[in-house]
């Protein structure tokens, strides 16, 4: 199995178990990184945004496995009334431009063409024949959403009322005519300041102050600074 496999299915595993897990980062060899002041054009894309993520219903634990499918329903419309209260997106769009903008900054021989049409399908495979013997930058957000700040196991999480504001992203460099990671690059991030539910049905996200929307652009920039980062440290040659 390559790398590329176990990659994508450490990613599914961690979409499935949610437990918070994150791809790891794959430094980029020396070689590779001086080898992109020679290149020409490259592509930029990005992913269909994952669900937005709230704690799950008081249901599930107070009746047990068989509430959990209605624990999760509920919990699935709460997490869509928030992002449209809070107004809110995805922040990968915002980690993608950031991220290119520094980069372009650095190699500013690469002419990059960014595609703004999200892709469904992250395997390497999938992209070969769209994009031939081009290298290409993908972004993915690997979760976002709103989390219980930490656990109390003697307070049932229903009612443990910290939360805090998480986002999680991906990005990689991708040879796809050698169906090649040739660099990832990873963020897992949270919100340093608590809030309690009170907090978050008292507040206007119409007024100038919309602090959800307002912490998950914090989150974003911060991504994007640890990508930037992550890309500059390169592997050492053995």
């Amino acid at each position: 199995m390559n790398l590329v496999s176990r990659t994508r299915i450490l990613l599914i595993i961690c979409l499935i178990t949610t437990v918070g897990c994150t791809p790891k980062v794959i430094k980029m060899d020396q070689a590779t990184q001086e080898s992109l002041s020679k290149v020409h054009q490259m592509t930029a894309i990005h992913y269909e945004s994952n669900d937005f993520e709230v704690p799950h219903h008081y249901l599930k634990y107070m009746f047990g496995v068989i509430s959990a499918a209605i624990a999760t329903g509920v919990a699935h419309s709460e997490a869509e009334d928030v992002v449209a209260r809070f107004h809110l997106q995805d922040p990968i769009m915002q980690v993608k431009e950031g991220f290119l903008s520094k980069f372009s900054q650095k190699f500013s021989n690469v002419k990059l063409s960014q595609i703004s049409e999200a892709f469904t399908d992250d395997d390497i495979n999938e992209l070969k024949d769209g994009f031939g013997n081009q290298k290409v930058f993908d972004f993915q957000t690997v979760s976002w959403g709103i989390v219980r700040a930490k656990h109390d196991f003697s307070t049932p999480p229903a009612f443990q009322t910290g939360r805090n504001v998480k986002y999680s992203a991906r990005a990689r460099l991708l040879d796809v005519n050698e169906e090649k990671v040739l660099w990832q690059g990873v963020c897992d991030l949270l919100d340093e300041v608590n809030f309690g539910e009170a907090h978050l049905e008292e507040s206007v996200p119409d007024s100038k102050e919309n602090f959800l929307k307002k912490k998950f652009e914090t989150l974003a920039n911060r991504c994007i600074h640890e990508l930037i980062k992550q890309f500059s440290d390169t592997e050492m040659p053995t």
